[in-house]
């Protein structure tokens, strides 16, 4: 009977036993998302909830907030709250008619061919969790979302008004917006992409990034890296409304090293920052700020590169309110 060999604890905490006796370390937090990302065993949710955990460590709120939003669905989001890949797409809808005798018919209409009232139901965002949808992705029934009674009622009245279109001799008896699958499997897609994104820039804040211990979003690179994932998810600006560390970056009236510490966070350069601080300085004795404007103007323009995926003319607006703040306007 062979011998049960019992292996140090310390070992097991960095290395990972495989059949036929090789020791390979552990992968990192960040190499399991990697890994599961583009691994159909891994499910969308489990992936998530790795990603939750990484953005705990980095004290990431944004990127906590974002995975678990994605976990349970955006039932209660506002359509502007939405990512990117989530808002409302325009769909068709598959009409059936009904007539004298028991006649009936099935039409499909596009948004062009309704009264204008009511375009919104053409529209379809798929707000339900991750778990939800990859069922839903899966499933050989056709996805359609029915319309209101009311909304059928009206389209009827509307065809007595000679203001809707119609079957001849026939009434709308139901509508449903279709939910083309292939708009499941692009969120679902876009989410573990995202995500693999991330853990991919966040690699290079260092080998202990994501795990226990390691940086936070107070260290500049992962700061970026969020700040990156932030605009890649819900768009240019995103990153000054989504990312909270924004938020804290406080100007104090005259105060040259507050207006420099929120300029380097923002995203310039050392030399940048220089060149920002000295034009904040000279607009003092400038009423027309025409060497701060020269640098905004710069900035705006992508003439001076801002890190950490933050567009430029939203980096320009912020800039300016550092300013405001240190002039005391």
């Amino acid at each position: 009977m062979g011998t049960l060999l019992a292996w140090p604890p310390s070992l097991w905490n960095d290395r990972l036993w495989r059949a036929g006796g090789t020791l390979l370390p552990m992968p990192t937090a960040l190499e399991r998302i990697i890994d599961g990302a583009s691994d159909p065993s891994v499910s969308t949710a489990d992936l998530l909830r790795r990603a939750v955990a990484v953005a705990h460590r980095l004290r990431a709120d944004q990127v906590k907030t974002w995975a678990e939003h994605e976990l349970r669905g955006y039932v209660d989001v506002v359509e502007e709250e939405l990512p990117i890949y989530r808002c409302a797409q325009v769909s068709i809808a598959k009409a059936q008619w009904t007539g004298f005798g028991g006649s009936s018919a099935t039409t499909h209409l596009r948004v062009s061919d309704a009264p204008s009232q009511f375009a919104p139901l053409f529209e379809i965002a798929a707000r339900q969790p991750v778990s939800e949808l990859e069922s839903l992705a899966v499933s050989e029934d056709g996805l359609a979302i029915p319309w209101p009674a009311a909304a059928v009622s009206w389209w009827n009245r509307l065809i007595d008004e000679e203001k809707a279109v119609h079957v001849s001799g026939m009434y709308l008896f139901s509508m449903r917006t279709e939910v083309p699958r292939q708009l499941l499997v692009s969120v679902l897609d876009a989410v573990r992409t995202q995500v693999m994104n991330l853990a991919l820039d966040l690699e290079s804040a260092g080998a202990q990034t994501g795990e226990v211990g390691g940086p936070t979003v107070d260290d500049p690179p992962v700061r970026a890296a969020v700040t990156t994932f932030v605009t890649n998810v819900y768009g240019p600006g995103a990153a000054i409304t989504q990312a909270g560390w924004i938020d804290k970056l406080t100007v104090n009236v005259g105060d040259v090293d507050s207006l420099a510490r929120a300029a380097l966070a923002l995203g310039l350069g050392q030399a940048d920052v220089a060149t920002y601080v000295e034009a904040v300085e000279a607009a003092q004795d400038d009423p027309e700020r025409s060497k701060l404007s020269k640098f905004l103007e710069a900035v705006k323009s992508g003439g001076l590169s801002v890190a950490g995926g933050i567009a430029s003319n939203v980096a320009a607006d912020q800039l300016l309110k550092f300013a405001m703040s240190f002039l005391g306007t």
